[in-house]
């Protein structure tokens, strides 16, 4: 079975519409195109999705189970584009830590998670230390951003 995010697409706009001309209308193309790619869905599915008969159209079962997941899978590749693009446009920045283990089982957690949230195209890093290093008060803190 194969199946792409242009079908779903077309898929979802038809069950929304509830009616092939306007899905058509929606996604700006004519409707015969449309009604080949669906049939070419359902040949891949295996079932039909949509009661034709009636008007407005209606889910099959399987068309219910299929708009169920493609509005999922549709969603979740929105989000994607949306995050690689921003990673794309904006290149993360680097903030590293220095950090001796007392200090990592405290409240580093937090505020990490906290920094995470508030500064997403920063990628904190830590360095961690096995133990106390005697040019530690010594050398002056530099944080790059």
């Amino acid at each position: 079975m194969n199946i792409d995010i242009r079908q779903l697409r077309y898929f979802l706009a038809v069950a929304e519409e509830r009616s092939f001309t306007r899905g058509a209308e929606r996604l700006n193309m004519a409707q015969p195109p449309l009604s080949r790619r669906i049939q070419d869905l359902e040949a891949a599915i295996g079932a039909p999705l949509f009661e034709r008969e009636r008007r407005p159209l209606r889910l099959t079962s399987a068309g219910r189970v299929l708009y169920e997941q493609a509005t999922q899978v549709i969603e979740a590749m929105d989000r994607l584009k949306a995050r690689m693009s921003g990673l794309v446009a904006t290149p993360r920045r680097r903030f590293t830590l220095g950090l001796v283990p007392s200090v990592l089982y405290a409240r580093f957690p937090e505020v990490l998670a906290a920094l995470r949230t508030r500064l997403p195209d920063v990628e904190p890093r830590r360095n961690g230390q096995r133990r106390a290093s005697p040019r530690l008060g010594r050398r002056p803190h530099r944080c790059r951003f």
